[in-house]
């Protein structure tokens, strides 16, 4: 009588074949502190391509590329408007005078709709895109940026506040 076979170690470590097989990229992000014990020491991160929902919602085909390219527009509008969820009592909005934001391999973040006029700041600019869209369609954006899935009754919705605002940003139509 032969033993069965033992089950195999479970996959829970950031080194096991799950991790590794997810969608990542090596980004340098140089240290801007100036009190730490290596000020200005460049620092090496993995950045994981499926971290937010509209990544998950583009690899399964719930949200096409200029969708996906709009919601990541969207998305650093969101965050340099300070919008995010804050997780300390310190958290302050992003400062209103910054460097265009970073091509994060979208492609459309190349020709930056993210321009702001004299006097406008981030969350201007990020409220006056909201008043575009229906208000039922605006919210169903702000709960998709604080990675809520729209669910099957609300996705059609949001495919379409993000096929008018990549209409308003003059991207390229799919062929």
């Amino acid at each position: 009588m032969s033993a069965l076979p033992a089950d195999p170690e479970p996959d829970f470590g950031t080194t096991g074949p799950a991790m590794l097989a997810r969608q990542s990229r090596k980004q340098v992000i140089g240290a801007v502190s100036v009190s730490t014990v290596a000020p200005g020491r460049v620092i090496e991160v993995k950045r994981m391509g499926d971290c937010r929902v509209i990544d998950r919602m583009r690899d399964a085909s719930q949200l096409s590329e200029r969708q996906y390219d709009a919601a990541t527009i969207l998305h650093t509008l969101w965050t340099l408007a300070g919008l995010n969820p804050q997780v300390t009592a310190t958290m302050r909005t992003v400062r209103d005078v910054v460097d265009p934001p970073p091509d994060d391999g979208c492609r459309s973040m190349r020709h930056n709709p993210i321009v702001l006029a004299e006097d406008e700041t981030y969350r201007d600019k990020h409220r006056a895109v909201m008043r575009m869209l229906p208000a039922i369609t605006a919210g169903k954006l702000d709960a998709l940026m604080m990675d809520q899935h729209p669910g099957v009754r609300w996705l059609a919705t949001v495919q379409e506040g993000l096929g008018f605002l990549a209409d308003e940003w003059g991207m390229e139509v799919e062929r």
